[in-house]
């Protein structure tokens, strides 16, 4: 009985470890990938990020507003700054702007921009859970939960000319993470860079993923 506990708990952190992906919308169509070199700009923005939940049992348990303050950084920030890297190098882009700051909520359509961007493409990224709870196989120890979603959209008419439904991450083992280190910092920032890295990612491969004809 307790070979078989041991191995049902290492199949479930080993799922939880790489149950990890990046589900679609639309796919962007070949012409309009083609077309991306010669657009006059594509607008890049990011929506601020909620505060983090925590599920915690625990009365000692720090508060999101605290995890936060450790964390020193805005996960749609850091996973947007990275994928704008990512996908100028691949689609070889001159075009894509620095990104911005922008306050929820998310916007309807990419025509809300048109009064301030004017023309071109817009990029949208923001952050759908951000949340750290107890580890299935120790409960001292919290798993950290990354989903972001993004899209891009021409301003003109606000059609969306691909979208990722979200980057799904789940921490492991590496970094574990404990209460303490959820206000202590460098294994909290090393959890954060680990998920933006795997994020942007997911979101470039999506990116790379060509229409089905």
């Amino acid at each position: 009985m307790h070979t078989k506990t041991i191995f049902l708990n290492a199949l479930l952190l080993g799922l939880l470890a790489t149950a990890t992906g990046c589900g679609h919308g639309p796919r962007l169509a070949d012409a309009e990938r083609a077309k991306l070199p010669a657009v006059s700009a594509i607008h890049v923005l990011h929506y601020d990020t909620p505060l983090p939940e925590l599920r915690s049992p625990e009365k000692s348990a720090p508060t999101a507003a605290a995890i936060r303050r450790t964390v020193a950084a805005d996960p749609a920030a850091q996973v947007t700054a990275l994928f704008v890297r990512l996908l100028a190098r691949q689609e070889k882009l001159r075009n894509l702007q620095t990104p911005q700051p922008i306050t929820r909520p998310v916007a309807t359509n990419a025509r809300e921009f048109r009064s301030k961007l004017n023309d071109g493409l817009v990029l949208e990224l923001w952050v759908d859970d951000w949340t750290f709870s107890p580890a299935p196989t120790d409960a001292k120890s919290y798993v950290m939960h990354l989903t972001a979603r993004a899209r891009l959209s021409r301003l003109t008419d606000g059609k969306i000319l691909w979208q990722a439904e979200g980057c799904r991450v789940a921490s492991g083992r590496d970094p574990k993470l404990t209460l303490t280190d959820l206000t202590q910092g460098t294994r909290l920032r090393k959890a954060l860079t680990s998920a933006r890295d795997e994020c942007a990612h997911q979101l470039l491969r999506d990116f790379s993923q060509r229409r089905e004809s």
